[in-house]
C-alpha cells in the first residue's frame, strides 16, 4: 500500500480560508460569522473623497465663500453716467457670495452625499460573511 503525504503551504491554507471552504480531508466544518476586518461589522466606512467630513471646500470661489463678480450697477466698466460707479469704485467688480455654495465655502460630498460614510469597499455592507472552519 502506498502512503499519499499532502504537504499544505501557507499560502494555501490562506486561499481556502479567504475562499470559505474546508481544509480538504476535514469531516464536517463548522460555519461562523467573521465581521469585516475593514468595516468591523457595521458595513460602512468613512468617505475616503471628503475623510468622512460630509463637505469639500467650494472650488468655485475656493473656500472662501466669495467670489470676485462684475459691479452690477455699472456692468463692469466702473462708470456710472460719466462718473466714477458708487457700486464698485470704479474697479469695476464687488465681492458677492459665491452661486455654488452659497457663501458657506463647502459643498456636500458628491461621493457620500454629505453623509461622510459610504458603504464599505471590502464586504459590500453586509458587515462579514460566514467562513467555513473545519471541527
Amino acid at each position: 500500500m502506498r502512503k499519499l503525504a499532502i504537504v499544505v503551504t501557507a499560502g494555501a491554507l490562506a486561499a481556502f480560508f479567504l475562499a470559505g471552504l474546508a481544509l480538504p480531508g476535514a469531516a464536517h466544518a463548522e460555519q461562523r460569522w467573521v465581521p469585516c476586518s475593514k468595516c468591523g461589522g457595521n458595513g460602512e466606512q468613512y468617505c475616503d473623497n471628503c475623510g468622512g467630513r460630509g463637505q469639500l471646500h467650494c472650488t468655485y470661489c475656493g473656500g472662501g465663500g466669495q467670489m470676485k463678480v462684475y459691479c452690477p450697477s455699472c456692468g463692469g466698466s466702473g462708470q456710472y453716467g460719466g462718473d466714477t460707479c458708487g457700486n464698485c469704485g470704479g474697479a469695476g467688480t464687488v465681492m458677492a457670495a459665491c452661486d455654488n455654495c452659497g457663501g458657506a465655502g463647502v459643498v456636500a460630498c458628491s461621493s457620500c452625499g454629505g453623509t461622510g460614510v459610504v458603504t464599505c469597499t471590502l464586504c459590500g455592507g453586509a458587515g462579514g460573511r460566514d467562513w467555513n472552519f473545519p471541527d
